[in-house]
């Protein structure tokens, strides 16, 4: 090679160094940290180790829920809208951000489930809450902690964990160029719970198809015993919501996985509503107009998470007034 190819070589590596090193820096691919405000409605609570929005009932109580957001952290545009729409079915919410907050982790990786229990303490406390009818719901990695934190507290009444896990996986490394050597997602006394390793590496994954690293393990979540969810031992009664085509993980075979483990162990009552040509943003009150509703996110369209969003959301709500709304089982 001439010496003028050398240094044209030299100077094309050092440009993709500089390139690389520029789009490590800006990160394209980190999702902007949303904080939502409450509005007039609400309030933002920081105390006792709990950063949330708080959605007291307006009127009568009819029972509180924790709502547990995903993988995007902070307290986003979509569990916001879930708080204020529940409020005003007589509910009272509280939303607690669990990383990306300030004062909080950074990534989605050892994550205390301490927190939640701080979460429900601060709920509980409060005169405006019946203590005796909570209930969980979580969505996405907040569909992986709910069955979690119900295990934790016996006190919860109704589960429901839409876009669902049948197993801790390792964390979201949001910022880290070593994003596939994650630990735990969560965390039990200073302790990382058991998870199921990624699959192995696939060049999918370049282009964005994280699902890949799911979809290739979910098989493996039956050699991971200790990982697995225990729903067997939960005494509340759960609602599993999926979609037929989620592409973030599979939540729709995971769901059945759960229901499977639960009535094998005569476990609770899991009921699964899977949806067709929908994708993994799934619950969320549905959009007036129909061709309006959550972005294609991981599978499916606009239209068809708005109607998937509106069956659900139905049955979210008479499960919720069944168990935590009246009272009575």
């Amino acid at each position: 090679m001439s010496r003028r190819g050398k240094i044209g070589g030299v100077a094309v590596l050092g440009l993709l160094g500089v390139t690389l090193g520029a789009l490590w820096v800006w990160k394209p691919w980190l999702p902007p940290v949303e904080i939502v405000d409450p509005g007039p409605t609400g309030r933002r609570i920081d105390e006792a180790g709990v950063f949330a929005n708080y959605y007291p009932s307006q009127g009568e109580p009819k029972g509180a829920i924790l709502l547990i957001g995903g993988s995007l952290g902070g307290i986003p545009e979509y569990v916001d809208r879930a708080g204020r729409a529940l409020q005003e079915q007589g509910y009272t919410v509280l939303a607690p951000s669990y990383f990306r907050s300030p004062g909080q982790p950074r990534n989605l990786e050892r994550i205390p489930l301490e927190i939640f229990d701080a979460a429900l303490a601060w709920l509980t406390s409060q005169s405006e809450v019946p203590s005796d009818r909570i209930a969980v719901l979580g969505t996405s990695k907040g569909a992986e902690a709910a069955p979690l934190i119900a295990l934790r507290h016996p006190e919860i009444r109704a589960v429901i964990a839409a876009s669902p896990s049948s197993a801790v996986w390792p964390g979201v490394r949001w910022d880290s160029i070593n994003a596939l050597n994650a630990d735990s997602s969560w965390t039990s006394e200073g302790e990382p719970l058991p998870h199921v390793p990624y699959a192995s590496f696939h060049p999918a994954v370049l282009v964005g198809d994280l699902g890949r690293l799911y979809r290739n393990a979910v098989e493996r979540v039956a050699d991971h015993p200790d990982a697995a969810i225990p729903i067997e031992d939960l005494q509340a009664p759960v609602l599993l919501i999926c979609g037929e085509i989620d592409r973030l993980w599979p939540s729709c075979p995971m769901s059945h996985q759960l229901a499977a483990r639960a009535e094998a162990a005569g476990g609770p009552p899991v009921t699964v509503l899977a949806y067709e040509r929908v994708g993994h943003a799934i619950l969320e009150p549905p959009y007036a107009h129909p061709a309006v509703g959550p972005a294609p996110y991981w599978g499916g369209t606009a239209e068809d998470a708005n109607r998937a969003a509106a069956d659900s959301w139905e049955h979210v709500l008479e499960f919720l007034n069944e168990h935590i709304g009246s009272g009575t089982t």
